[in-house]
């Protein structure tokens, strides 16, 4: 499938060895937003209600719609939207990463049923609602 869109983390390719899998994936040395958010932005950096200001939630925002617009477009659900799977560019927009929950829908399920909705349990606990 053709997963090439600016917000999206580019993939180059893969090495193998006898031991190891490689992939070649893009540079984004921003890190996480999960890590921006608590570790290192600063308490002058914040907006109003302690978060980031809402010209930088804005943008993110917008950047992940952008991003999920396409995968969805291409079909497929993405399945795994969290801070951490979000990556800060070098010029401050984000990417979009780690396509392991990811899933086509609709699919053809183990008995050739073509499926138009997806029943798997997955996700991170800590982001899951009770």
């Amino acid at each position: 499938e053709n997963f090439q869109h600016p917000f999206l983390a580019s993939y180059y390719g893969v090495l193998l060895s006898p031991r190891k899998i490689c992939l070649l994936l893009e540079f984004i040395p921003g890190g996480e937003l999960w890590s921006y958010l608590y570790d290192t932005l600063k308490e002058e950096d914040r907006g109003r209600f302690g978060g980031m200001h809402l010209e930088h939630a804005t943008l993110y925002a917008a950047t992940v719609i952008l991003a999920l617009e396409h995968i969805h477009g291409l079909g497929y659900s993405y399945r795994d939207l969290k801070p951490e799977n979000l990556l800060i560019t070098s010029d401050g927009y984000i990417k979009l990463v780690d396509f392991g929950f990811a899933k086509q829908i609709p699919y053809i399920n183990k008995s050739g049923v073509i499926q138009y909705r997806t029943f798997t349990l997955c996700g991170t606990p800590d982001y899951m609602a009770p």
